[in-house]
């Protein structure tokens, strides 16, 4: 079971997240279509060892939506920052998956020396590089089908997208339960920051140790699109985690964390 959610007001904004362990902190960003729930498996794998913090990104859980109906990374970077300022963290390991592996991207370009190590999982590169016609499409087809169906009806129809075919029973309910809490409005706001966003332009710059993992059945962010995110990053680890999803956290979790925890020992900063 994943820890309770609690807030707190960071930079004038409410900011939740869940929260368990004690050592060296090692924060978890979610995808679009996931929450501060989603890290059951890493709760349990990392608590011992770090203080483990999942946060509840702008618009998702009790967190204050942005201030702006079109974000950018960069301001869902510095919610961050003003979350890691509260609880006064000095530097720390940084985890984004999809989504987060966007924002995490900003926020290693921001903010550099903050960090000991990035990992992106499930990397997205964001739409930035399409062409106009192309972005807008993609966006509309992903807003139009939450505003349509509502986030339960969505939950039910995409929730298993995420993952492998081989997924358990009890890992599609998680996956179908998290996407289920999602708040429209900061989705929609989180989907016009992907149609706009570029990690790579951000990632070329980043020079803490990084790793990158992707599952080799993920149909949302495919495995030669992350590899070519990998290849952006100068010193990159690539792990390939053979038969998993979207949410190879969920579906892969012991590969995903022995990988992770390899990582983080060899970098303990």
């Amino acid at each position: 079971m994943e820890p309770p959610r609690q807030s707190v007001i960071a930079a004038a904004r409410r900011l939740s997240f869940r929260e368990a362990g004690a050592g060296p902190p090692l924060i978890l960003l979610h995808g679009i279509g996931s929450g501060s729930a989603s890290w059951p498996e890493q709760f349990a794998r990392f608590s011992g060892r770090h203080r483990v913090i999942a946060w509840d990104a702008p618009g998702y859980g009790e967190s204050d939506l942005p201030e702006s109906e079109s974000p950018l990374a960069i301001d869902y970077a510095t919610a961050l920052r003003a979350l890691v300022d509260r609880l006064g963290f000095g530097r720390f390991h940084l985890l984004g998956q999809s989504m987060g592996s966007v924002i995490a991207a900003a926020f290693a370009r921001a903010w550099p020396e903050r960090l000991v190590t990035l990992t992106l999982t499930g990397a997205s590169g964001g739409l930035g590089r399409l062409d106009e016609a192309e972005r807008a499409k993609a966006m509309q087809q992903r807003l139009g089908d939450m505003a349509a169906d509502g986030p339960e009806a969505y939950a039910a129809k995409r929730s298993g997208t995420m993952l492998a075919e081989d997924a358990s029973a009890e890992v599609r309910e998680r996956a179908r339960r998290v996407m289920a809490e999602i708040r429209p409005e900061g989705f929609a706001r989180g989907a016009r920051m992907l149609g706009r966003a570029d990690s790579i332009a951000d990632l070329v710059h980043v020079r803490v140790p990084a790793l990158v993992m992707c599952g080799t059945a993920d149909r949302i962010t495919p495995e030669p699109g992350v590899r070519r995110i990998a290849g952006a990053i100068m010193g990159a680890r690539y792990v390939p985690l053979a038969g998993g999803g979207h949410a190879s956290y969920l579906d892969r979790a012991p590969a995903y964390n022995a990988a992770l925890e390899a990582f983080l020992a060899e970098n303990p900063g």
